[in-house]
């Protein structure tokens, strides 16, 4: 399976009803509608509108056309004439579904439509869910087996990621032990905790990141390429993200390997 965004499967349009908006989700191949029955479910989009859906979201499947129609009630403020919302026709809603992540066979990946997606699916914080390196048959936990650790991709650009143990004693002189505390425990604080921060450019199969600052002076000025795919764990889609190339099978190579699971606020949004 491929990890993809809905806008390579299908074209949305929208209109408005009253109170209501309505959302067309047409596939561009008949071979994908059998997805969009499956994945793009009325919970789904509730989901992905988040506070803009404050009604009920209903689905309606058009099987002459291959396409699914929500309705999507109290979202438009009242109606066209009731509101001074920017978008009172629920316009932007459609770039909101476009977005929206699905699964396709690889069988059905020559069928996709337009360019590649991977920057839509890296974009926002994900939180670290494993951290290890393997080589000669080894495997390592740097900040230990259940280190934390948080990365984010903002639609302008710039990332930055942070890796740390999860037990990390405090310093025993007070608030200002940072610049004034014990060498061997300020040594001590920074092994145990690694960031940095920059700028990022995608291409479909790594990201690189374009270190300005981090506390590992060495890495600052360079590019770190990290080789993304996508890991099915516990019902959850995870990031992957590795040092080497996955089709580069090395053993002697030192090779760092992350999962990552998107962020999700308390109480579920995204």
């Amino acid at each position: 399976m491929r990890l993809t965004t809905l806008r390579r499967i299908a074209h949305v349009r929208s209109g408005d009803k009253g109170n209501a908006a309505s959302l067309s989700v047409i596939a561009y191949a008949p071979e994908f509608y059998p997805l969009l029955i499956e994945q793009v479910t009325a919970a789904r989009v509730a989901e992905r509108l988040g506070a803009a859906a404050t009604g009920p979201v209903t689905c309606y499947r058009v099987d002459a056309i291959e396409a699914l129609n929500f309705r999507i009630d109290g979202v438009l403020g009242g109606g066209v004439s009731r509101n001074r919302l920017l978008d009172v026709y629920g316009k932007s809603l459609c770039t909101a579904m476009l977005d929206l992540p699905v699964f396709v066979p690889t069988a059905l990946t020559p069928l996709l439509a337009g360019p590649g997606d991977a920057p839509a699916l890296l974009a926002g914080s994900w939180e670290l869910v494993a951290y290890r390196r393997r080589q000669h048959g080894e495997t390592l936990f740097p900040f230990g087996p259940d280190a934390r650790g948080w990365i984010s991709y903002t639609g302008e650009g710039r990332m930055s990621a942070t890796l740390c143990e999860r037990a990390r004693p405090p310093m025993r002189k007070p608030v200002d032990a940072r610049w004034n505390g014990d060498r061997d425990e300020l040594a001590a604080a920074a092994a145990s905790y690694l960031a940095y921060t920059g700028t990022y450019v995608v291409h479909e199969d790594r990201v690189e990141h374009l270190v300005e600052a981090c506390s590992y002076p060495n890495w600052i000025g360079t590019t770190l390429t990290r080789w993304f795919d996508w890991v099915e764990q516990d019902g959850d889609m995870l990031l992957r993200l590795v040092t080497a190339p996955p089709e580069r099978d090395d053993a002697r190579e030192l090779v760092s390997e992350l999962l990552w699971r998107r962020w999700q606020q308390p109480g579920g949004g995204a």
